[in-house]
């Protein structure tokens, strides 16, 4: 984790007590379990395991005070800086609980809930990604492909900050996680592809 993600973190949530014969063993796990996953949470984005880890902590997360999840969530957003250099140009306001679940939706669709959005994106663009050498099409076609995904998100109720994202990430760098994204997830794009193309016939 970046000493940013872990300085807001350590800023918001009450620091680890002092053990002493009064606290048990179950207050002690008790105190110490908003910063554990809160920072199990950090860590994993970008790896191989974040889907597995958001999953398995997404529900106790939503659970904490939201004084902590302000601060997770505000860790969320410089992780997406270090990871993507991505920055919002508008203010992210993290005031209210729906604010807050935005950016746990942000950072679920960058990392791994995507295959549905890329697969319509392939499909409207009438490519098959598996036929094609990914990288030489997208960067061939770097407008063609940034017009799909501009009119994809009209078919899709984003919320603001996804649709932010979509709209507003450098060309390069958006075509760079396009293709990774369907590089990772091929077969369930294509998947994708061939239940829009049964649906539609």
């Amino acid at each position: 984790m970046s000493d940013r993600a872990i300085e807001l973190i350590s800023s918001y949530v009450d620091p680890s007590p002092e053990v002493d014969s009064d606290i048990s063993q179950y207050e002690y796990t008790d105190i110490l379990f908003p910063k554990y996953i809160m920072m199990e949470f950090i860590d994993g984005i970008g790896s191989e395991d974040f889907k597995e880890i958001y999953l398995t902590f997404i529900n106790d997360i939503k659970q904490l005070d939201f004084w902590d999840q302000q601060s997770l969530a505000q860790a969320i957003l410089v992780k997406i800086l270090e990871l993507y250099e991505f920055e919002f140009p508008i203010t992210v306001l993290l005031d209210t609980k729906y604010q807050v679940d935005q950016v746990y939706d942000l950072i679920k669709f960058l990392e791994f809930d995507n295959i549905t959005f890329i697969g319509d994106v392939w499909k409207s663009l009438q490519v098959d990604p598996s036929k094609v050498a990914l990288d030489q099409y997208c960067f061939d076609h770097v407008d063609l492909v940034l017009t799909e995904i501009t009119n994809q998100i009209k078919t899709y109720e984003f919320d603001q900050l996804i649709s932010e994202f979509l709209r507003t990430y450098i060309k390069d760098k958006m075509i760079d996680w396009f293709i990774s994204k369907t590089e990772k997830n091929l077969q369930l794009v294509k998947l994708r592809i061939y239940e829009q193309e049964i649906k539609h016939e």
